[in-house]
Parts: structure tokens; sequence; C-alpha cells
């Protein structure tokens, strides 16, 4: 595994470079589950226990809870605690405002139990590293690449870029090649494309072709073979 944290020896066993993003949305609930009066809490926790031996972490994006109102927060908070403790959790919050990166980092790290955050490359190296100052032993801070990648300083643990930029991800491995490398929606990745991204410190972050694999009775035992697949093509 790549992406671990002190507390994590099943996960460093696993050898694992996939990173699962849990984007739920309530309206592509398998059908077993969506009769719930609450559905993202038993899909997240199918899903988890489907895919927990077979991923380095997982990936919170706050906003599709966001987007379902109080039952999404409720949920939110929830399914951040079916996450094994040895799994690391990374919370994609793109922290881009100096002024709230506190509470951001408090949401983060103190009520989301993440092992780390994302921020905008451009948010003030201090304030980057005041975040990272919440961070409970895990990863800390990881700058997100919109624009050219550049050189990491010591205020940052590692990077998130689109998998797609494919010239601009192999330009930030080059450029921070000790660093976590957080490639989001690898999906589509070719095995050419992720075998040029992968090394130490590599992440590879699918979402929708593992969580939404099917919407059949077998909806868990299909987003574990996606898992298994795409965990088999980044492997190096």
């Amino acid at each position: 595994m790549h992406l671990s944290n002190a507390s994590a020896p099943r996960n460093m066993q696993r050898q694992s470079s996939l990173c699962l993003s849990l984007d739920i949305v309530i309206a592509d609930t398998p059908l077993p589950v969506l009769p719930s009066d609450e559905p993202m809490l038993p899909f997240a926790r199918a899903i988890i226990e489907a895919t927990a031996d077979l991923v380095c972490a997982y990936q919170i994006r706050p906003t599709y809870f966001l987007a379902e109102g109080g039952s999404g927060m409720i949920a939110l908070e929830r399914i951040v605690r079916l996450i094994p403790e040895s799994t690391p959790l990374i919370i994609d919050l793109r922290v881009d405002d100096a002024n709230e990166a506190a509470l951001a980092a408090r949401a983060a790290f103190y009520q989301y139990k993440g092992s780390a955050v994302t921020a905008r490359r451009e948010l003030p190296e201090a304030t980057a590293r005041a975040v990272a100052g919440y961070d409970r032993g895990g990863q800390g801070v990881l700058a997100v690449f919109d624009g050219a990648p550049v050189a990491l300083t010591g205020a940052w643990h590692g990077y998130s870029i689109e998998a797609a930029r494919t010239a601009e991800a192999t330009e930030a491995r080059r450029l921070n090649p000790d660093g976590i490398a957080l490639y989001q929606h690898s999906d589509a990745l070719e095995s050419a494309a992720s075998r040029a991204l992968a090394g130490p410190g590599a992440v590879f972050v699918v979402d929708r072709a593992v969580l939404y694999a099917s919407r059949r009775m077998t909806f868990a035992e299909d987003a574990r073979t996606a898992a298994m697949r795409l965990r088999a093509s980044f492997a190096v």
C-alpha cells in the first residue's frame, strides 16, 4: 500500500493503490436498498464491507451529502464511522479560503475522522501548515492542482490531480516524486497511463465504476468484482 499511517498494518499488507470515493447519489441507489427511508447509509455499509480489504483508502466529498439536506449530513456522520480505523480517509474539501481554513480542518480531522484533506494550491503555505496542525497522525494536506503543477514545499504532504490530465499528472509526479499522488477519476485510465503514473505514493481514485457497478441484488458483489479488476490494472 502507498497511502498509509502508523496504525495501518492491515492495509500495508494489501499493497493496494486503489482508493474508492464514496460519491453517493440517492437517485442512483441500487434497487434493493432504495426502499429504505435513508438509503445512503445501508448502501455505503454494503459497499465498504465489500471493498474494505481491497482499497488503500476511501475518499469523501461532503457536497454529495450536503445535496441531500439534513438526512445526508446525518448519513455522512455515520458513514465515516463505518470505515475501518486502519484505512485512511481523505476528505476532499478543496479548502481555498485562509479565513475558513481552521473550520475546514476541524471538520475534516475531528468531525469526519479524516486522515488527509485537500486544499487549493493557492492557499498560503502558512495556512496549509496551520491546517496540517489539526491532523492527528494521518497524511495532512494535499494540494489540488487545477493549473500547471509545481514543486511542493514542506507544508504539503502531496497533491490531487485529475487522472485524465496525463501530461500534467506526469509532470506533477516528476516534480514531487516523494509525496502522495492522488489521481482523481482513474476509472477510465488505460493500463499504459496507469503504469506511467504508478510508483511509491501513487493512489488511483475511482468512483462510479465501483460504486455503481450494478443496481442488481448482487450490487455489493459486483462492486467488489469491479474493485478487484481496477486494483489489478493499477498494480505494478
